[in-house]
């Protein structure tokens, strides 16, 4: 879920109306990230830069979206940074850090889900940390980014000996506060440096991405346990703190003679 992305762009990042969104500076590794929750009226706008904005609506939009499934919400919001950062490929991947690396002190990325074009990354595929510039960016934690690894003097310990990538903008995405990988985009041809709007834009669609997935594994944990409680004989159920239903099992539903499935979402006193 999302809100609306109204925002005045300036030079240090995104002012929301009611709360801000700011970190990104001209220095390399800007890593500082904050999102405001609420809403904001079209007044907010302001002078802003009208690409900038349409940029961060379609964010939320998508974010937001409860006819998109998770893989496809992620692929999106990869294709909507991807555009707006005028590179080829942008791509989410998963970290092993070295320090839980099974069998090895170096760690692995794994490629997970991809947008744009690009025959050296694929989702699947695998490669030592040591070999993409995701070390880095695991190592510090921070927003790593590289316009032209040439000209930036990263010729003995470029990312792109492997994947041929002279430019790249990336950050690491957390799930509950743990390390899960990160977010990437990247192209074989060098650009011009990175904007602040750029950078920020990066920490903000890895936020978005973060909470994609925390979403994921919550939904999949409460699937698993709906089905623990649907093989107990007794009746058994679930509410949230609104005192609504969440789990309901089939010997509760055949108790109070109602539909499982209508259940979910009614407050409990009423039943």
């Amino acid at each position: 879920a999302g809100t609306s992305p109204d925002a005045v762009a300036d030079g240090t990042g995104i002012r929301e109306g009611t709360g801000h969104f700011e970190g990104a500076t001209d220095s390399e590794g800007s890593g500082d990230r904050a999102a405001s929750g609420a809403d904001t009226d079209d007044a907010d706008v302001g002078g802003a830069d009208t690409g900038h904005v349409e940029f961060l609506r379609a964010l939320y939009e998508v974010a937001g979206s409860a006819e998109l499934g998770y893989e496809e919400r992620v692929r999106r919001l990869l294709s909507l940074g991807r555009e707006e950062l005028g590179l080829a490929v942008g791509f989410l991947t998963r970290v092993d850090p070295p320090e839980t690396a099974p069998g090895g002190t170096d760690g692995t990325r794994t490629v997970v889900t991809v947008a744009g074009d690009d025959d050296t990354i694929a989702p699947g595929d695998s490669c030592p940390l040591s070999e993409a510039y995701c070390r880095r960016t695991v190592r510090t934690r921070e927003l790593l980014a590289v316009a032209d690894s040439v000209a930036e003097g990263m010729v003995d310990d470029r990312g792109d000996e492997r994947f041929g990538l002279d430019a790249y903008i990336g950050t690491t995405v957390t799930v509950d506060g743990e390390l899960y990988g990160t977010l990437c985009f990247a192209a074989q041809q060098a650009r011009e440096p990175f904007t602040p709007f750029e950078r920020i834009s990066v920490d903000l669609l890895s936020e978005l991405v973060g909470r994609e997935l925390g979403e994921r594994r919550r939904a999949t944990a409460l699937h698993r346990y709906g089905t623990v409680l649907n093989t107990l004989d007794e009746p058994a159920y679930t509410a949230d703190t609104d005192g609504r239903f969440t789990l309901v099992n089939d010997a509760f539903a055949a108790h109070v003679g109602r539909d499982r499935e209508a259940l979910l979402g009614e407050r409990v006193e009423g039943v």
